[in-house]
């Protein structure tokens, strides 16, 4: 799925992205199969032990073969599963691919300490407002703002709390 500043483009506010963010379920630990389809299709593999690093980092960084940076972000989590399940089919360009959702790009930038991705989130709030669904979002946000003592994301969920 879609994930990231191009799925951030779809529900919050516009912003330059410099590659193209999308994860995919990981249910094999041999990437090696993965790694020789991307090469022989033109992407470039930028680790120099690919494997090796995605285990780690849980991420393939890769050029196309038209120059685009892409991380290939290697999904492992249950909720991580849930949102490439829930992704909605949208047309970029020519093609239609899976997009995460509002909520689901709201809980994977929740997590993150990175200033962009608070700013996203609180475009896509900005931009959703009561369509967003709370009764998915707050149950996993509130969760997750226990389980990694993060007060921002407790912060999140009083505020989304007072729309209900």
């Amino acid at each position: 799925m879609v994930v990231g500043g191009l799925a951030n483009l779809v529900w919050g506010q516009a912003r330059l992205t410099e590659d193209v963010d999308l994860t995919i379920w990981d249910a094999s630990a041999n990437l090696d199969p993965c790694i020789k389809d991307l090469t022989e299709a033109g992407f470039v593999v930028v680790p120099p032990d690919p494997a090796a690093f995605a285990a780690t980092m849980r991420v393939l960084p890769l050029q196309a073969p038209n120059g685009i940076k892409i991380d290939l972000i290697l999904a492992m989590l249950p909720m991580e599963k849930t949102a490439i399940e829930r992704a909605l089919p949208l047309r970029i360009g020519p093609t239609e691919v899976p997009v995460c959702t509002a909520e689901d790009l709201i809980i994977l930038k929740a997590v993150s300490t990175r200033l962009k991705d608070k700013e996203d989130v609180r475009g896509i709030i900005d931009r959703m407002g009561k369509r967003l669904d709370l009764t998915y979002l707050l149950p996993i946000l509130r969760e997750l703002g226990i389980l990694l003592d993060h007060g921002g994301i407790a912060e999140l969920c009083r505020e989304l709390e007072g729309w209900r």
